[in-house]
């Protein structure tokens, strides 16, 4: 696509940075074709073939800035054959070196990559936590967390578990609570009482490969319970 043609198709409230760089490219590229010499002699800005092959980046930055009084040269940088040059307004345009052409084409705008956020770390778990060490069929009273006293298994790989936890709640509701979860587990409740002194419970399964003993007693600030169970290998 021609420039004229292509400038045809670029709206300029939209493009106007892209329409004035294009030009600005177009037009540096006309006048160092028509002064970088065919021979060896000197051109109108004094610098010679010799000058433009030895350091065709500095010769093109400064006839640059001669052609273009509303813009000075910013940066030059040899190695990488760019030049940077600023406006009036402080924007930047970057410029390479085509050796080919000999001449300085415009260097797109390299967009920063935002940084990915990555989730925060989970928090760290506790290496172990007391209700690792229940067994789960072990009714856990509401708003308590059970504390382990012992855990151990018996030669004959029975799991034995002594558990403490405090309440404010009065020994019959903690008595109610234990003996409704584990009649609808199938336990069958052997021995329960409770009072305003404390309460008790003793309960086991069907098969009797488990077993619970609940001891409720009163407390300064409530109750304390024990939950003792046994579960037969």
């Amino acid at each position: 696509m021609g420039f004229a043609a292509l400038l045809t198709k670029l709206d300029w409230k939209k493009d106007k940075k892209r329409i004035l760089l294009i030009a600005g490219s177009a037009m540096l590229t006309v006048v160092i074709a028509v002064l970088i010499p065919s021979g060896g002699g000197a051109n109108a800005n004094g610098y010679s073939e010799s000058q433009m092959k030895n350091n065709p980046i500095q010769a093109l930055a400064s006839m640059a800035a001669k052609m273009r009084p509303d813009l000075e040269v910013a940066s030059v940088d040899g190695g990488r054959q760019t030049v940077t040059l600023k406006d009036n307004r402080g924007a930047l345009s970057t410029f390479k070196f085509d050796p080919q052409a000999k001449t300085l084409v415009p260097v797109p705008a390299v967009q920063p990559k935002v940084a990915e956020t990555q989730p925060p770390p989970p928090p760290e778990q506790p290496a172990s936590t007391p209700l690792r060490w229940m067994p789960d069929w072990m009714p856990v009273y509401p708003t308590t967390i059970p504390e382990i006293v012992s855990s151990v298994v018996t030669p004959e790989g029975d799991k034995e578990t002594i558990a403490t936890f405090k309440s404010t709640d009065k020994p019959t509701e903690i008595v109610q609570f234990y003996q409704t979860k584990l009649q609808e587990s199938g336990f069958k409740i052997e021995v329960a009482s409770s009072g305003e002194q404390g309460g008790m419970i003793q309960a086991h399964d069907a098969e009797k490969k488990r077993m619970l003993i609940l001891n409720i007693n009163p407390d300064e600030t409530g109750t304390l319970s024990r939950v003792v169970t046994v579960q037969k290998k």
